[in-house]
Parts: C-alpha cells; structure tokens; sequence
C-alpha cells in the first residue's frame, strides 16, 4: 500500500481545501483510520451532527459518539465511498462553508470484499454539509447529513455485529 497521504496537505485551493475535509473523512472511514477521520471533525466537540436518512433515519451527536458509531458499525468493514458532483459555497468571510455533492458507497463485512460472490451492500445518495475552519487551518465538518436514494444488494451487511 502506498505510504499515506499528511492529514494538511499543501496548495489548495479553498474549495478544495473544504472538500478535503470530506474526503478525510471518507478515507478515515474506508481505511479504518482513525486517525484521519478525526482530523475532518472538531476534537472534542459536542455538537457536530452525523445523519443518515433513508429507510432508517440514525443521528449521532457529538465528536465521541460519531467515532463511535461509525468505527464500530462500518471502520472494520471492506468499503469505498465515491463521491462526485461536489459543490463548495465558502461564506463571504472564509470562516464557514456548505458542501453538496452525490455518491455511491459498497459495503462488504470485513476480510470479504474480494470475494466475487461474497455479501456486499452498495447504497447511493445525496450528501451535504456544514464546515467550518479549524484553528488548525484544516477545515472542519460541524453537520454531515447522507441521504440514502437507493440501495442493492444483501442489507444484513449494513446490522451493527451483535
């Protein structure tokens, strides 16, 4: 595997440098690494929001509670999250920032992604968020919100493991 990317990456722009935050978020998801995820989220935060709405509606409120439930019910899991269609509006003082994009997601239980027939879940939505800037220069996801339009294949994948 190749060696990691840092978690501040040099020369963006601001749109990007806002949609970095997202995709730290998505790689600290798909790689299982902490570490990078919670770079995208304010440390010790108690009211950032992380909401799925779909055929079941979950929110997870506060920094430890998203870790919390992310990492134990998809960090362990094979996935990739594949996001396009991203739209940036960064507010006239530079400090906060709304995201919008779509993006298709699989699922698979942990060790089995690579198995042609094996269960895997693949969902498709619309995200959107709210950022801010962090006093760390790295900007900052205060409100995620997945809204899931569809879903194929074997939803068991998706149960928290008993």
């Amino acid at each position: 595997m190749a060696t990691p990317l840092p978690y501040a990456l040099s020369a963006l722009t601001p749109r990007e440098a806002v949609m970095d935050a997202v995709s730290r978020m998505f790689n600290g998801i798909d790689g299982n690494d902490l570490g990078m995820f919670n770079s995208a989220l304010r440390p010790e935060d108690t009211d950032t929001i992380f909401e799925v709405r779909g055929a079941s509606n979950l929110v997870a409120t506060g920094a430890q509670e998203i870790r919390t439930w992310i990492f134990d019910r998809v960090g362990p899991m094979d996935t990739t999250h594949a996001l396009s269609h991203a739209r940036v509006q960064i507010s006239d003082d530079a400090r906060t920032a709304r995201v919008t994009a779509s993006g298709m997601a699989q699922h698979c239980p942990p060790g089995r992604g690579l198995e042609p027939r094996g269960p895997k879940y693949m969902a498709g939505g619309k995200y959107s968020g709210e950022l801010e800037l962090g006093d760390d220069g790295l900007w900052k996801i205060r409100k995620f919100v997945v809204e899931v339009v569809w879903g194929d294949g074997d939803e068991s994948v998706m149960q928290p493991s008993v």
